[in-house]
């Protein structure tokens, strides 16, 4: 049976840098139980926001609907990635997001992020 999510559960928002809403996964409860083996979000980060190094112990896919998130990292030199464009970060991968530009995008991470 389909099961609606009317709207997201906000995760995370510094006003005016960047708000994270989940749609699925541990944080929003759907579809519940808790443990959701997937999150699903999305992302609108301000021009001039970057944040934190990490090395998340999930995979994440990401795909880029609006602007452009350019992903620092480990092995080399910095990864451009637009609006109609995705990528896809390993598990441990170390990673660093900054934005140019206003951004949306849609990270999809497998198990879910509170993992």
């Amino acid at each position: 049976m389909p099961r609606l999510v009317a709207a997201p559960t906000t995760v995370v928002e510094l006003p005016g840098q960047v708000k994270i809403d989940e749609f699925f996964g541990g944080a929003s409860c759907n579809p519940c139980p808790a443990q959701a083996p997937i999150s699903v979000a999305h992302v609108k980060a301000k021009a001039g926001f970057a944040e934190d190094w990490q090395a998340p112990a999930f995979d994440e896919y990401v795909l880029v609907l609006k602007g452009a998130v350019t992903l620092e990292h480990a092995h080399g030199d910095a990864v451009k990635v637009g609006a109609g464009q995705a990528v896809f970060l390993p598990k441990g991968e170390r990673v660093r997001r900054a934005f140019n530009e206003d951004a949306d995008y849609v990270p999809s991470c497998l198990p879910d992020i509170s993992t």
